[in-house]
């Protein structure tokens, strides 16, 4: 790319992504810092940036257990960058996607959220025919209403589902408060972002009271990561759109 060095902004092929490098090291090192020691890890969202170098500069500043993606592409993108670890956020559906999705975990550890118990069988047959294992996150709607399960109950009977099919783990919940990343008060914020995650730690007590384990609640952004970061129970924060940001 040292071919790019000293041209004008005008001559640039588009899309570009350009960043002030020096703020977005700062940006790394302050997210990086924060879980540092903290029980809860971030697991960096790919879908900001779409950057493999950008990626690798995210895992390399610390904190961070693997990569959140929103697509399977992206994951077999990471998956070539080398970044092994790797929660696909959104359901993967389809004979030709669940052909890719078992491939790729054959070379990675995948993850998948999921919301339905028939999207449970379909990717269970898929990895017990390729001899391979997907984790699987139970979705829970916490208040988006985008995807996901309602809380408790009808969580806990998706989570038995799971844990009785072949070529699947349950690995947890994700929870995600993406109706209040644009809340602008502070206060407010943390007081319904607390509140929004209260149904999912209390799925998780159900489904653990029920026997079976759950490993991870994934969730959280870069606008709640200060709030979703230290809420005990909370294991993993999907900040994204941090490494690009400037006076936001």
């Amino acid at each position: 790319m040292s071919d790019l060095i000293g041209l004008h902004i005008q001559e640039l092929d588009t899309p570009a992504l350009l960043l002030d490098h020096g703020l977005m090291n700062q940006n790394l090192r302050r997210m990086a810092n924060f879980f540092r020691d903290r029980p809860a890890k971030l697991r960096p969202h790919f879908k900001n940036h779409k950057c493999s170098r950008l990626a690798r500069l995210q895992m390399a500043a610390g904190s961070a257990v693997g990569m959140t993606c929103a697509k399977l592409g992206e994951a077999e993108v990471l998956a070539d960058a080398g970044i092994t670890d790797i929660l696909i956020a959104n359901q993967i559906v389809g004979p030709a996607k669940l052909r890719r999705l078992v491939e790729l975990a054959r070379r990675a550890s995948v993850r998948v959220a999921i919301d339905d118990k028939v999207q449970a069988r379909a990717l269970s047959e898929a990895a017990a025919a390729a001899g391979v294992v997907v984790g699987l996150l139970v979705e829970v709607d916490i208040g988006m209403g985008r995807c996901g399960v309602a809380p408790r109950e009808p969580a806990l009977l998706l989570a038995r589902e799971i844990a009785a099919l072949p070529g699947v783990r349950f690995d947890g919940l994700q929870a995600y408060e993406g109706h209040l990343v644009s809340v602008t008060d502070l206060d407010e914020r943390r007081r319904r972002t607390r509140e929004a995650m209260q149904p999912a730690l209390e799925t998780r007590q159900l489904i653990e009271a029920d026997g079976i384990e759950v490993r991870v609640i994934s969730g959280g952004s870069t606008s709640t990561y200060s709030i979703t970061g230290q809420i005990d129970g909370i294991d993993e924060i999907q900040a994204g759109t941090y490494p690009t940001m400037d006076w936001m």
